[in-house]
């Protein structure tokens, strides 16, 4: 009994040790920094007027035309006349009075108020609504204008999980906090937001730039500007020590960090990242999961791009550098959305030629068709849950057989409406089913739905497929960080325990960070986990400490 306390009070004292060593471990090489302050930024305007050709392209762009007071030139919602949107108990009218653009809601237990709206956020496929508070927050009102449809929805039926109608006392109710924009969205939906929150009066002063400005993905400029003039040739490199970052000097994964610090969905690890900041000492995007993600590995719901891109074969397998500026010209950002289908699949076949010279032999469709536009097959038009509209980032093949089994979508009869999936299947295999690149792609993406399909209705998952994912370093970010993720379900494999043990100090710092928490499943798995502790990126730190603290008991 002696010998037992004895060995459990040095446990608990290793322990101690440990996690006090883990607090300052994951702060020590990357301090959490606020954002830059207006004494190093030169605003939009002082960007334009160098640059103005380029502020023109950005000026009709949908980061410039992002956010915004009302106004009858950035309001698409229509307020005019008596606009009136019942659903479920409450009711919404939308009006204008004077010079105030306001919304009067009823809520499911009758009371009535009305609300000035301060902000329109959203350009293209959704705009919702902004109201202050006095304590400074900023709430999204219940109503929002749904531009794909043209017609009013209430949140319920798009952005908001939950009962329907939202009760009054639910987080995600208009006027409390899961709702409150200073508190969830800034981050994304403003550039270098400041949230001034005062726990001790409970009240906001935010400050933020509505739009998604030059020196969002550029970095504080005014050094640049400074050296700019003084330099007697009036030249700069570009580089980051003038604060200025250039996204053609970086490297692929790097340049996609700067527009995944917003397009992903994530955790967030610390405040402050700018612009030529490592990612993930600041962000860990979210990989496969049932909530966000088909069994194919393409989205169900709003998840942004970077988890779908990560996947593609542009991204892993290009010569060139595939981020996403070379479909999405980082000023204007237009890629194939209102051009013709040569000019739309001139952004492909720049790589695939052999398709653009026999492009009706390829797509068996005309031409000059919809069928025969690139992304209609490759990157198809999918809806979500949330009636919305994204095109997949996949850029996968159709596989109608998917359909078939689990019930994902495809480009086929997402077309063609009126026929069945046995169709699209029969047609698929005759014009493709005989070469090799079909075949091992069937076979890639029928392997990944039926794991999937397994780790996401809770049965126990094929842990040789996750372990030679895992171990496959040609494989994809997301289905390599996902075999770690998911190998935490099998905590009696050794199979599975040796693989996490040999990713433990893996290449990608996605991949160590799911590792270590995978480990805290597994028994003797400690010092694997304090060696991450001293990981040179922020996000393994903190996977290694919480893994400790959370779950110390189960991997004495």
């Amino acid at each position: 009994m002696r010998r037992l306390r004895a060995r459990h009070g040095l446990l608990l004292a290793v322990s101690i040790v440990a996690l006090v060593g883990a607090a300052l471990l994951w702060r020590r090489p990357v301090p959490d920094v606020a954002p830059p302050s207006a004494a190093v930024r030169l605003g939009n305007e002082g960007c334009g007027r160098c640059h103005a050709q380029t502020m023109a392209a950005w000026g009709v762009s949908e980061h410039a035309q992002h956010m915004a007071p009302p106004s009858p030139e950035f309001v698409k919602g229509d307020f005019e006349g008596d606009n009136v949107y019942a659903f479920e108990g409450t009711r919404s009218r939308m009006f204008r009075e004077g010079p105030a653009w306001r919304m009067e809601y009823t809520d499911p237990d009758g009371r009535t108020e009305v609300h000035d709206i301060v902000y329109a956020l959203g350009s293209s496929r959704h705009q919702v609504y902004l109201s202050a508070e006095p304590d400074g927050r900023l709430q999204v009102l219940p109503t929002y204008w749904n531009s794909e449809e043209g017609r009013w929805r209430d949140a319920r039926e798009g952005t908001v999980d939950g009962p329907s109608p939202t009760p009054t006392d639910a987080p995600q109710y208009w006027r409390n906090y899961g709702r409150t924009f200073n508190r969830h969205c800034m981050e994304c939906h403003s550039s270098f937001p400041e949230k001034n929150f005062d726990a001790t009066s409970y009240r906001y002063a935010s400050e933020f730039d509505p739009t998604i400005s030059c020196e969002a993905c550029h970095g504080p400029s005014r050094g640049h500007e400074e050296r700019w003039r003084a330099a007697p040739a009036g030249h700069d490199s570009g580089g980051t020590s003038t604060g200025l970052l250039s996204l053609g000097a970086l490297e692929l994964e790097p340049s996609i960090g700067i527009c995944a610090a917003c397009h992903a969905l994530k955790r967030t690890y610390a405040a402050g990242f700018v612009p030529g900041d490592e990612f993930y000492d600041f962000f860990a995007p979210d990989v496969w999961d049932a909530k966000f993600f088909q069994v194919d590995g393409r989205v169900a719901t709003l998840a942004y791009r970077f988890a779908e891109y990560m996947q593609n074969g542009c991204f892993q397998r290009s010569e060139r550098k595939m981020d996403c500026s070379w479909c999405h010209p980082p000023h204007d950002l237009v890629s194939t959305r209102g051009r013709t289908v040569v000019e739309s699949n001139a952004i492909c076949t720049s790589c695939h030629l052999g398709h653009k010279t026999r492009l009706g032999a390829h797509t068996h469709h005309r031409p000059e068709s919809e069928g025969s536009r690139c992304v209609s097959c490759h990157m198809p038009a999918v809806k979500l849950k949330i009636r919305m509209t994204v095109r997949d980032h996949t850029i996968g093949s159709p596989l109608p057989e998917l359909t078939r089994r689990f019930g994902v979508p495809n480009a086929c009869t997402g077309c063609h409406e009126d026929q069945p999936v046995a169709w699209a299947e029969e047609y698929v295999t005759a014009w493709y089913g005989q070469t090799e690149h079909y075949r091992s792609y069937r076979a890639r993406l029928v392997e990944r739905a039926e794991t999937l399909d397994a780790v996401f209705a809770g049965r126990p998952p094929p842990v040789d497929v996750l372990i030679s994912w895992l171990d496959d370093l040609e494989a994809s970010l997301v289905e390599r960080a996902s075999a770690a993720k998911f190998l935490v379900k099998a905590p009696k494999s050794q199979a599975a325990r040796d693989a996490l043990l040999r990713h433990r100090k893996d290449p990608h710092p996605l991949v160590r960070f799911n590792v270590v928490g995978a480990l805290a499943n597994f028994p003797d798995t400690r010092y694997a986990i304090y060696e991450a502790l001293a990981d040179e990126r922020r996000i393994v730190r903190v996977a290694a400490f919480e893994s400790l603290w959370v779950n110390e008991p189960a991997i004495m």
